[in-house]
């Protein structure tokens, strides 16, 4: 029964292929999470804040959706006045068949339900389902942090001073012939008229 509407649903389709909810006594829900596997609710259930565990049913439909899973989705949205729906099925082929075959079902079912693909939303990488997720993230979580390499440290300037006074002065280049016939000549040219002024006579 619905406690909002006062209208009786049917939570199980009649072939009794229903669906797995992880955590039915959610006091606060207002959408239904649905996976593959069991395991896979259990996962996203574990992966989920404080907050979300109130407002989410983690469900599953034990594999290949079809009429009576949809049927069961669409019974449990109905007695809990639910109108959101998120798919996170497993990132792969298989799961990509899996959400868009759902999609339509509901679509058929309950067109006034909001159903979305979220597994974007959950993080999901290529190949993953929410179970491998949840052990990638454990993974990680107590890996090793990388220790980071120390960069080397410029000298201060003192120390550079005082390593560059106790390098010996570069002696100066010597210079060209070509350079130093000339000034052997300026230098003569000044001697001889040094010598010449010696000669002048003053009165």
């Amino acid at each position: 029964m619905n406690s909002k509407t006062g209208k009786k649903v049917h939570l199980y389709s009649e072939s009794d292929r229903g669906i797995y909810i992880a955590n039915p006594k959610a006091p606060q829900a207002t959408e239904i999470n649905v996976s593959e596997g069991g395991i896979d609710a259990l996962a996203l259930y574990q992966l989920a804040s404080d907050a979300e565990r109130k407002s989410t049913f983690f469900t599953s439909t034990g594999g290949t959706p079809a009429s009576d899973s949809a049927a069961a989705l669409v019974g449990l949205a109905e007695r809990e006045g639910i109108t959101r729906i998120a798919l996170v099925y497993d990132r792969d082929e298989a799961g990509d068949g899996h959400t868009q075959e759902m999609l339509e079902l509901l679509a058929k079912h309950a067109p006034h339900l909001n159903v979305r693909d979220a597994r974007d939303e959950h993080q999901l990488q290529p190949g993953e389902d929410p179970h491998d997720r949840m052990k990638r993230e454990a993974e990680q979580a107590v890996s090793p942090a990388p220790v980071p390499t120390p960069a080397e440290k410029p000298l201060p300037a003192q120390e550079i001073t005082s390593a560059s006074s106790d390098q010996e002065p570069t002696p100066a280049e010597p210079e060209s012939a070509p350079e130093q016939q000339q000034a052997e000549q300026d230098i003569q040219s000044i001697a001889e008229e040094l010598l010449i002024d010696e000669d002048i006579e003053y009165d």
